[in-house]
């Protein structure tokens, strides 16, 4: 499709992907369906937010590796990848609640930075896509239009933190704002330093079944 396209195939192996958007614009249920697109392998999926039985729905009782402890550094992604040498991908849900492996007396900056450098030093000695989920903050609801930049995740992480990850894709729905009934959303592909960047029209319906927005290419 053409998300897949732009991307270049999709996640790829040894990449650091951040999915960023307000707080229910869909990032959590689009990390699940981007993995749930992957052809083979594991999924180890860390829940920090949504207890595992949510994700198990979310993903459709795919046999996925689901974490949900209350703590999370990237050393214990770093021991889950080890012991399952058949990972296809690795998820957090979200980067806010990542704690950092070292000192915790630093700056929001800081601590950021750490988080994101060691993410992508994983996904670089396990070969491995890490898809990562975030936050935006309101500041992106003071513009008139609201469709997130890079500029507003750069306030939220820092900009040595983005400056580390190789993607970052920004999920937007006019019906978080306007309408419920809008159908319509766009898969801002913002950074890519794997290939280009670019706007992937959509469409998202609710699948009752297994309580998700699941997202589809708009017709053309």
């Amino acid at each position: 499709d053409g998300l897949d396209a732009l991307l270049g195939g999709g996640l790829r192996p040894g990449s650091l992907t951040y999915l960023a958007g307000r707080p229910g614009m869909g990032a959590t249920s689009l990390a699940v369906q981007a993995a749930r697109d992957l052809r083979s392998g594991a999924v180890l999926f860390f829940s920090l937010d949504e207890p595992a039985s949510r994700i198990r729905a979310r993903c459709g009782g795919l046999g996925w590796l689901i974490d949900d402890m209350d703590f999370l550094t990237p050393a214990m992604i770093r021991d889950a990848l080890r012991k399952r040498p058949d990972a296809a991908a690795a998820v957090i849900d979200p980067l806010e609640l990542l704690c950092p492996d070292s000192d915790p007396n630093r700056t929001r900056e800081q601590e950021f930075y750490e988080r994101t450098a060691a993410l992508r030093s994983l996904a670089r000695e396990f070969d491995v896509p890490i898809l990562c989920t975030a936050s935006l903050p309101r500041s992106v609801e003071n513009r008139s239009d609201r469709r997130p930049l890079l500029a507003d995740l750069a306030d939220g992480i820092g900009k040595d933190a983005l400056a580390c990850v190789d993607r970052v894709l920004f999920v937007f729905r006019r019906a978080y704002y306007k309408n419920k009934q809008i159908s319509s959303a766009e898969l801002i592909l913002a950074k890519n330093s794997l290939g280009s960047t670019g706007v992937v029209p959509c469409q998202w319906t609710f699948d009752w079944d297994r309580g998700t927005l699941v997202f589809s290419e708009a017709e053309r």
